[in-house]
């Protein structure tokens, strides 16, 4: 099983500091979310069925709307959810992975 990058649980990290210093209306991410953001934080071994899930996230959000939204507003929802998954790092790891295993 694999375990998640340092980039990966530095950038799940910096998405739930910016999250707690917002008031609860502006704070993203679903309780499945921000138990993702902890388990990269902790970087847990993740079963390939977690990183399916990461990159099927990653690919729903991956559009010019919330990328326009992630770039414009470095504390908008976009912005925390996409951290919280791993960012960048997180969907390029998790795409890795799964083109490792024949998965993608």
């Amino acid at each position: 099983m694999p375990v998640p990058p340092q980039k990966v649980a530095d950038n799940a990290r910096r998405a739930l500091d910016i999250r707690k210093d917002l008031p609860p209306s502006r704070r993203a991410m679903t309780p499945t979310g921000l138990a993702r953001a902890r388990d990269l934080i902790n970087r847990k071994n993740l079963s390939l069925d977690t990183i399916m899930r990461m990159y099927s996230f990653f690919s729903r959000h991956n559009n010019e709307q919330s990328r326009a939204a992630r770039r414009r507003d470095k504390t908008s929802k976009a912005y925390q959810s996409w951290l919280g998954w791993g960012g960048d790092a997180g969907f390029a790891w998790a795409k890795r992975i799964l083109k490792r295993e024949d998965k993608i």
